[in-house]
Protein backbone atom coordinates (compact mmCIF):
# COMPACT_ATOMS: atom_id res chain seq x y z
CA UNK A 1 0.00 0.00 0.00
CA UNK A 2 1.89 3.28 -1.03
CA UNK A 3 -0.19 5.82 0.02
CA UNK A 4 -1.58 4.63 3.48
CA UNK A 5 -4.97 6.10 4.87
CA UNK A 6 -6.57 5.55 8.05
CA UNK A 7 -9.81 5.27 8.54
CA UNK A 8 -11.86 7.14 11.37
CA UNK A 9 -10.88 4.98 14.67
CA UNK A 10 -11.22 4.98 18.43
CA UNK A 11 -7.80 5.65 19.79
CA UNK A 12 -6.58 6.18 23.51
CA UNK A 13 -4.02 5.55 26.07
CA UNK A 14 -4.39 2.49 27.75
CA UNK A 15 -2.23 0.02 29.80
CA UNK A 16 -1.41 -3.24 28.95
CA UNK A 17 1.02 -5.57 30.87
CA UNK A 18 1.38 -3.03 33.10
CA UNK A 19 2.66 -0.55 30.25
CA UNK A 20 1.17 2.53 28.72
CA UNK A 21 0.58 2.12 25.07
CA UNK A 22 -1.79 2.96 22.68
CA UNK A 23 -5.32 1.05 22.23
CA UNK A 24 -6.73 1.46 18.54
CA UNK A 25 -9.91 -0.71 17.43
CA UNK A 26 -12.98 -0.25 15.07
CA UNK A 27 -15.40 2.13 16.06
CA UNK A 28 -17.90 -0.05 13.66
CA UNK A 29 -17.01 -3.36 14.86
CA UNK A 30 -15.92 -5.07 11.50
CA UNK A 31 -12.98 -6.28 12.91
CA UNK A 32 -13.23 -7.37 16.53
CA UNK A 33 -9.43 -7.19 16.64
CA UNK A 34 -7.96 -3.96 18.65
CA UNK A 35 -3.89 -3.22 18.11
CA UNK A 36 -1.60 -1.94 21.10
CA UNK A 37 0.93 0.47 19.83
CA UNK A 38 3.95 2.26 22.32
CA UNK A 39 2.29 5.39 23.26
CA UNK A 40 5.43 7.90 21.85
CA UNK A 41 5.70 11.12 19.90
CA UNK A 42 6.90 8.56 17.00
CA UNK A 43 3.67 6.53 17.04
CA UNK A 44 1.50 9.57 16.94
CA UNK A 45 3.42 10.98 13.81
CA UNK A 46 3.19 7.78 11.47
CA UNK A 47 0.01 7.64 12.13
CA UNK A 48 -0.77 11.08 11.15
CA UNK A 49 0.94 10.50 8.12
CA UNK A 50 -1.82 7.79 7.22
CA UNK A 51 -3.31 10.00 5.61
CA UNK A 52 -3.62 8.88 2.38
CA UNK A 53 -1.48 11.91 0.86
CA UNK A 54 1.54 10.72 2.16
CA UNK A 55 3.68 7.80 0.23
CA UNK A 56 5.96 5.30 2.52
CA UNK A 57 9.11 7.21 1.72
CA UNK A 58 7.55 10.69 2.14
CA UNK A 59 6.46 9.10 5.90
CA UNK A 60 10.10 8.02 6.17
CA UNK A 61 11.29 11.41 4.75
CA UNK A 62 9.02 13.47 7.39
CA UNK A 63 9.89 11.51 10.05
CA UNK A 64 13.60 11.90 9.59
CA UNK A 65 13.26 15.64 9.75
CA UNK A 66 11.24 15.84 12.79
CA UNK A 67 13.39 13.30 14.71
CA UNK A 68 16.95 13.59 12.72
CA UNK A 69 16.90 9.79 12.67
CA UNK A 70 16.44 7.14 10.04
CA UNK A 71 13.60 5.12 10.20
CA UNK A 72 13.23 2.09 7.54
CA UNK A 73 11.33 1.34 5.37
CA UNK A 74 10.29 -2.67 6.73
CA UNK A 75 9.54 -1.13 9.75
CA UNK A 76 6.69 1.40 8.28
CA UNK A 77 5.23 -1.35 6.16
CA UNK A 78 5.09 -3.84 9.25
CA UNK A 79 2.77 -0.99 10.83
CA UNK A 80 0.64 -0.73 7.61
CA UNK A 81 0.10 -4.32 7.52
CA UNK A 82 -0.65 -4.92 11.13
CA UNK A 83 -3.31 -1.51 10.86
CA UNK A 84 -5.06 -3.17 7.63
CA UNK A 85 -5.09 -6.75 9.56
CA UNK A 86 -7.10 -4.86 11.82
CA UNK A 87 -9.24 -3.18 9.31
CA UNK A 88 -7.70 -0.06 10.45
CA UNK A 89 -7.13 0.80 6.95
CA UNK A 90 -8.99 2.32 3.95
CA UNK A 91 -7.83 -0.59 1.94
CA UNK A 92 -9.22 -2.82 -0.62
CA UNK A 93 -9.55 -6.12 2.21
CA UNK A 94 -11.68 -3.24 4.40
CA UNK A 95 -13.87 -2.78 1.20
CA UNK A 96 -14.33 -6.54 0.97
CA UNK A 97 -14.87 -7.22 3.91
CA UNK A 98 -17.10 -4.63 4.86
CA UNK A 99 -19.42 -5.52 1.48
CA UNK A 100 -19.62 -9.06 2.71
CA UNK A 101 -20.99 -8.00 5.74
CA UNK A 102 -23.25 -5.52 4.58
CA UNK A 103 -24.53 -8.30 2.25
CA UNK A 104 -25.37 -10.62 4.79
CA UNK A 105 -26.82 -8.23 6.94
CA UNK A 106 -29.37 -6.90 4.46
CA UNK A 107 -30.38 -10.88 4.17
CA UNK A 108 -31.21 -11.06 7.71
CA UNK A 109 -34.52 -11.13 8.87
CA UNK A 110 -33.99 -9.65 12.06
CA UNK A 111 -31.44 -7.70 13.92
CA UNK A 112 -29.28 -9.70 16.21
CA UNK A 113 -28.14 -9.30 19.37
CA UNK A 114 -24.30 -7.86 19.12
CA UNK A 115 -23.70 -7.69 22.67
CA UNK A 116 -25.13 -10.87 24.61
CA UNK A 117 -22.35 -12.77 25.95
CA UNK A 118 -20.26 -9.59 25.96
CA UNK A 119 -22.09 -6.66 27.38
CA UNK A 120 -24.71 -8.84 28.81
CA UNK A 121 -25.11 -12.28 29.91
CA UNK A 122 -26.89 -14.50 26.87
CA UNK A 123 -28.94 -17.33 28.91
CA UNK A 124 -31.89 -15.55 29.62
CA UNK A 125 -32.68 -16.55 33.24
CA UNK A 126 -28.90 -15.70 33.32
CA UNK A 127 -29.84 -12.11 32.31
CA UNK A 128 -33.14 -11.64 34.27
CA UNK A 129 -30.48 -12.42 37.31
CA UNK A 130 -28.24 -9.87 36.21
CA UNK A 131 -30.23 -6.78 35.32
CA UNK A 132 -32.30 -7.53 38.98
CA UNK A 133 -29.51 -6.87 40.43
CA UNK A 134 -29.29 -3.49 39.04
CA UNK A 135 -32.70 -2.59 40.49
CA UNK A 136 -31.72 -4.32 44.25
CA UNK A 137 -28.66 -2.26 44.17
CA UNK A 138 -27.79 0.30 46.48
CA UNK A 139 -27.38 2.70 43.77
CA UNK A 140 -30.50 0.97 42.19
CA UNK A 141 -34.60 1.93 42.35
CA UNK A 142 -35.68 -0.91 44.16
CA UNK A 143 -38.11 -2.81 42.41
CA UNK A 144 -41.12 -2.45 44.06
CA UNK A 145 -44.12 -2.74 41.26
CA UNK A 146 -47.07 -1.22 43.60
CA UNK A 147 -45.21 1.88 43.98
CA UNK A 148 -47.84 4.55 43.06
CA UNK A 149 -47.09 6.44 39.91
CA UNK A 150 -48.85 9.90 39.80
CA UNK A 151 -47.92 11.20 36.50
CA UNK A 152 -48.49 10.27 32.88
CA UNK A 153 -45.00 9.17 31.58
CA UNK A 154 -44.48 10.39 28.20
CA UNK A 155 -40.36 9.17 27.86
CA UNK A 156 -37.31 8.79 29.33
CA UNK A 157 -33.80 9.41 29.21
CA UNK A 158 -31.89 6.22 30.14
CA UNK A 159 -28.08 5.65 29.61
CA UNK A 160 -26.21 3.94 26.68
CA UNK A 161 -22.82 3.19 28.31
CA UNK A 162 -22.31 -0.65 29.79
CA UNK A 163 -24.84 -2.09 31.90
CA UNK A 164 -21.38 -3.00 34.47
CA UNK A 165 -20.84 1.06 35.00
CA UNK A 166 -24.18 1.89 34.48
CA UNK A 167 -26.56 -1.07 35.57
CA UNK A 168 -28.34 0.77 38.17
CA UNK A 169 -29.14 4.07 36.47
CA UNK A 170 -30.90 1.76 33.84
CA UNK A 171 -32.71 0.61 37.07
CA UNK A 172 -34.15 4.19 37.51
CA UNK A 173 -35.37 4.88 34.20
CA UNK A 174 -36.79 1.52 33.14
CA UNK A 175 -38.17 1.32 37.11
CA UNK A 176 -40.49 4.29 35.66
CA UNK A 177 -41.49 2.35 32.56
CA UNK A 178 -42.46 -0.67 34.53
CA UNK A 179 -45.19 1.40 36.26
CA UNK A 180 -47.10 2.65 33.13
CA UNK A 181 -50.58 2.69 33.79
CA UNK A 182 -51.30 3.13 30.35
CA UNK A 183 -50.84 0.82 27.17
CA UNK A 184 -47.98 1.95 25.10
CA UNK A 185 -48.57 0.63 21.16
CA UNK A 186 -45.08 1.66 20.72
CA UNK A 187 -41.65 2.83 22.27
CA UNK A 188 -39.82 5.49 20.04
CA UNK A 189 -36.28 4.46 20.67
CA UNK A 190 -33.67 6.99 19.97
CA UNK A 191 -29.90 5.93 20.08
CA UNK A 192 -27.23 7.67 18.92
CA UNK A 193 -24.88 6.22 15.96
CA UNK A 194 -21.12 5.51 17.26
CA UNK A 195 -19.97 4.95 13.76
CA UNK A 196 -19.99 7.57 10.97
CA UNK A 197 -23.60 7.84 9.21
CA UNK A 198 -24.16 9.84 6.05
CA UNK A 199 -27.87 10.98 7.37
CA UNK A 200 -28.76 12.70 10.30
CA UNK A 201 -31.42 9.59 10.71
CA UNK A 202 -31.00 5.97 10.36
CA UNK A 203 -33.66 3.11 10.26
CA UNK A 204 -34.66 -0.42 9.98
CA UNK A 205 -37.46 -2.59 9.91
CA UNK A 206 -36.01 -5.93 11.31
CA UNK A 207 -36.82 -6.77 14.60
CA UNK A 208 -34.62 -6.74 17.37
CA UNK A 209 -33.81 -9.92 18.50
CA UNK A 210 -32.22 -10.32 22.43
CA UNK A 211 -32.03 -13.19 24.20
CA UNK A 212 -35.25 -12.15 25.82
CA UNK A 213 -36.86 -12.56 22.70
CA UNK A 214 -37.40 -10.94 19.70
CA UNK A 215 -38.96 -6.53 19.98
CA UNK A 216 -41.09 -6.41 16.74
CA UNK A 217 -40.25 -2.72 15.17
CA UNK A 218 -43.22 -1.05 14.02
CA UNK A 219 -43.38 -1.19 10.04
CA UNK A 220 -46.36 0.88 9.73
CA UNK A 221 -44.61 3.65 10.84
CA UNK A 222 -41.56 3.00 9.24
CA UNK A 223 -43.25 3.14 6.15
CA UNK A 224 -45.31 6.05 7.18
CA UNK A 225 -41.57 7.85 7.72
CA UNK A 226 -40.18 6.95 4.64
CA UNK A 227 -43.03 7.71 2.14
CA UNK A 228 -43.14 11.03 3.84
CA UNK A 229 -39.50 11.83 4.06
CA UNK A 230 -38.42 13.64 1.35
CA UNK A 231 -35.14 14.84 2.36
CA UNK A 232 -32.72 11.65 1.93
CA UNK A 233 -32.94 8.15 2.21
CA UNK A 234 -33.31 6.87 5.63
CA UNK A 235 -31.63 3.18 4.86
CA UNK A 236 -28.49 5.10 3.67
CA UNK A 237 -26.89 4.31 6.89
CA UNK A 238 -28.88 0.93 7.92
CA UNK A 239 -26.08 -1.68 8.48
CA UNK A 240 -24.87 1.30 11.33
CA UNK A 241 -27.54 -0.77 13.14
CA UNK A 242 -25.85 -4.52 12.82
CA UNK A 243 -23.43 -3.23 16.01
CA UNK A 244 -24.12 -0.16 17.33
CA UNK A 245 -25.08 -1.17 21.33
CA UNK A 246 -27.27 2.48 21.69
CA UNK A 247 -30.26 0.79 20.70
CA UNK A 248 -29.78 -2.88 21.52
CA UNK A 249 -29.34 -2.09 25.41
CA UNK A 250 -32.41 -0.55 25.39
CA UNK A 251 -34.62 -3.07 23.94
CA UNK A 252 -33.16 -5.55 26.64
CA UNK A 253 -34.03 -3.39 29.22
CA UNK A 254 -37.84 -2.80 28.20
CA UNK A 255 -38.31 -6.63 27.42
CA UNK A 256 -37.16 -7.69 31.06
CA UNK A 257 -39.31 -4.57 32.73
CA UNK A 258 -42.43 -5.32 30.68
CA UNK A 259 -42.58 -9.49 30.39
CA UNK A 260 -44.00 -11.39 27.61
CA UNK A 261 -47.26 -10.56 28.96
CA UNK A 262 -47.40 -7.02 27.81
CA UNK A 263 -47.10 -6.95 24.06
CA UNK A 264 -45.16 -3.31 22.17
CA UNK A 265 -43.50 -2.52 19.39
CA UNK A 266 -40.73 -0.33 18.55
CA UNK A 267 -39.85 2.18 16.57
CA UNK A 268 -35.77 2.34 16.45
CA UNK A 269 -34.32 5.57 14.92
CA UNK A 270 -30.68 5.64 15.47
CA UNK A 271 -29.21 10.01 15.42
CA UNK A 272 -26.30 10.96 13.65
CA UNK A 273 -24.13 13.93 14.79
CA UNK A 274 -25.34 17.34 14.70
CA UNK A 275 -21.29 18.36 14.63
CA UNK A 276 -21.55 20.35 11.98
CA UNK A 277 -24.64 22.39 12.63
CA UNK A 278 -22.89 22.80 16.04
CA UNK A 279 -20.12 24.48 13.96
CA UNK A 280 -21.56 26.48 11.71
CA UNK A 281 -24.07 28.13 14.59
CA UNK A 282 -27.11 27.22 13.32
CA UNK A 283 -29.99 25.27 15.55
CA UNK A 284 -30.79 21.46 14.12
CA UNK A 285 -34.43 23.48 13.48
CA UNK A 286 -32.57 25.00 10.63
CA UNK A 287 -31.43 22.01 8.98
CA UNK A 288 -33.98 20.48 6.60
CA UNK A 289 -33.59 16.97 7.09
CA UNK A 290 -33.91 17.10 10.81
CA UNK A 291 -36.66 19.89 10.56
CA UNK A 292 -38.35 17.59 8.38
CA UNK A 293 -38.03 14.14 10.12
CA UNK A 294 -39.13 15.90 13.82
CA UNK A 295 -42.32 17.26 12.03
CA UNK A 296 -42.87 14.12 10.21
CA UNK A 297 -42.46 12.15 13.21
CA UNK A 298 -45.24 14.12 15.03
CA UNK A 299 -47.62 13.47 12.18
CA UNK A 300 -47.14 9.98 11.57
CA UNK A 301 -48.05 9.25 15.13
CA UNK A 302 -50.63 11.61 15.58
CA UNK A 303 -52.49 10.36 12.26
CA UNK A 304 -51.47 6.76 13.21
CA UNK A 305 -53.45 6.88 16.46
CA UNK A 306 -50.30 5.65 18.35
CA UNK A 307 -50.19 5.64 22.27
CA UNK A 308 -46.57 6.05 22.66
CA UNK A 309 -43.46 6.25 24.91
CA UNK A 310 -40.60 7.92 23.73
CA UNK A 311 -36.91 6.67 24.86
CA UNK A 312 -33.33 8.47 24.41
CA UNK A 313 -30.53 6.38 24.74
CA UNK A 314 -28.02 8.67 26.09
CA UNK A 315 -24.49 9.58 27.87
CA UNK A 316 -23.77 13.15 28.48
CA UNK A 317 -19.88 14.30 29.21
CA UNK A 318 -16.98 12.78 27.96
CA UNK A 319 -13.79 13.71 29.52
CA UNK A 320 -10.14 12.56 29.67
CA UNK A 321 -6.90 11.38 28.30
CA UNK A 322 -9.53 9.06 25.82
CA UNK A 323 -11.46 11.05 24.42
CA UNK A 324 -8.29 13.74 23.42
CA UNK A 325 -8.22 16.09 26.83
CA UNK A 326 -4.37 16.63 27.85
CA UNK A 327 -3.84 16.27 31.65
CA UNK A 328 -4.53 13.66 34.28
CA UNK A 329 -8.39 13.85 35.09
CA UNK A 330 -9.02 14.89 38.88
CA UNK A 331 -11.91 15.09 40.96
CA UNK A 332 -12.35 19.12 39.80
CA UNK A 333 -12.81 17.80 37.06
CA UNK A 334 -15.49 15.70 37.74
CA UNK A 335 -16.93 18.12 39.62
CA UNK A 336 -17.10 20.68 36.63
CA UNK A 337 -18.71 18.01 34.39
CA UNK A 338 -21.13 17.38 36.78
CA UNK A 339 -22.00 20.82 37.08
CA UNK A 340 -22.50 21.14 33.96
CA UNK A 341 -24.20 18.18 33.37
CA UNK A 342 -26.90 19.75 36.10
CA UNK A 343 -27.60 22.67 34.17
CA UNK A 344 -28.06 20.47 30.61
CA UNK A 345 -30.16 18.41 32.57
CA UNK A 346 -32.48 21.50 34.20
CA UNK A 347 -33.32 22.19 30.36
CA UNK A 348 -34.51 19.00 29.73
CA UNK A 349 -36.95 19.29 32.86
CA UNK A 350 -37.72 22.39 31.34
CA UNK A 351 -38.51 20.70 28.18
CA UNK A 352 -36.08 23.43 26.57
CA UNK A 353 -35.07 21.89 23.42
CA UNK A 354 -33.66 24.90 22.38
CA UNK A 355 -31.93 25.69 25.13
CA UNK A 356 -30.98 22.68 26.10
CA UNK A 357 -28.78 22.62 22.49
CA UNK A 358 -27.41 26.11 23.22
CA UNK A 359 -25.77 25.12 26.42
CA UNK A 360 -24.19 22.08 24.44
CA UNK A 361 -23.10 24.91 21.55
CA UNK A 362 -22.03 27.81 23.44
CA UNK A 363 -18.53 25.73 24.14
CA UNK A 364 -18.39 23.84 20.61
CA UNK A 365 -19.37 20.59 22.83
CA UNK A 366 -16.08 20.65 24.32
CA UNK A 367 -17.41 17.91 26.51
CA UNK A 368 -19.07 15.90 24.05
CA UNK A 369 -22.23 15.19 25.10
CA UNK A 370 -22.90 12.26 22.49
CA UNK A 371 -26.44 11.93 23.63
CA UNK A 372 -26.92 15.92 22.23
CA UNK A 373 -28.91 14.44 18.89
CA UNK A 374 -31.40 11.51 20.69
CA UNK A 375 -32.44 14.07 23.37
CA UNK A 376 -33.07 16.88 21.09
CA UNK A 377 -35.35 14.82 18.74
CA UNK A 378 -37.21 13.52 22.11
CA UNK A 379 -37.93 17.10 23.42
CA UNK A 380 -39.29 17.90 20.17
CA UNK A 381 -41.29 15.14 19.96
CA UNK A 382 -42.30 15.12 23.26
CA UNK A 383 -45.94 16.73 24.43
CA UNK A 384 -44.62 16.86 28.31
CA UNK A 385 -45.03 19.29 30.88
CA UNK A 386 -42.24 18.19 33.30
CA UNK A 387 -39.40 16.71 33.98
CA UNK A 388 -37.19 14.99 36.93
CA UNK A 389 -34.13 13.61 37.06
CA UNK A 390 -34.21 10.38 38.66
CA UNK A 391 -30.40 9.55 38.97
CA UNK A 392 -27.16 11.22 37.75
CA UNK A 393 -23.51 8.95 37.92
CA UNK A 394 -20.32 9.41 36.72
CA UNK A 395 -18.18 5.86 35.42
CA UNK A 396 -14.57 6.14 35.24
CA UNK A 397 -12.15 4.24 33.40
CA UNK A 398 -8.47 4.67 35.56
CA UNK A 399 -6.88 2.72 32.61
CA UNK A 400 -7.50 5.26 30.16
CA UNK A 401 -7.95 8.95 32.57
CA UNK A 402 -11.46 9.02 31.46
CA UNK A 403 -14.93 9.66 32.97
CA UNK A 404 -18.59 9.41 31.07
CA UNK A 405 -21.49 10.73 32.98
CA UNK A 406 -25.12 9.63 32.25
CA UNK A 407 -28.66 10.04 33.73
CA UNK A 408 -31.95 8.76 34.10
CA UNK A 409 -34.83 11.40 33.62
CA UNK A 410 -38.58 11.05 33.50
CA UNK A 411 -40.37 13.11 31.56
CA UNK A 412 -44.41 13.50 32.59
CA UNK A 413 -47.53 14.85 30.80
Amino acid sequence: MDYPKLRSIDLFPTEASGERVLCLRDPEQLSEKALFMPQNKSTMLLLTLMDGKHSIRDIQAEYMRRFGELIFTAKIEEMVEKLDECLLLESGQYAEHRARLEEAFRQQALRQAAHAGSAYESDAERLKSQLAGYFESPEGPGHDGSKKQDKILAGVIAPHIDFQRGGPCYAWAYDEVARLRREVDVFIVLGIAHAAAQEYFVLTRKGFETPLGVAETDTAIVDALVSGYGCGDLFADEFVHRKEHSIEFQVVMLQYVLGKQRRFTILPVLCGSFEELIASGRSPMDEDKVREFVNLLRKVIRELGRKVCVIAGVDLSHIGQQFGDAGQLDMNDMQRAKTYDTALLERVAAQDAEGFYREVQMDGNRRRICGLPAIYVLLQVLEARSGETLKYMQGCNAAAGSMVSFASVGLYK
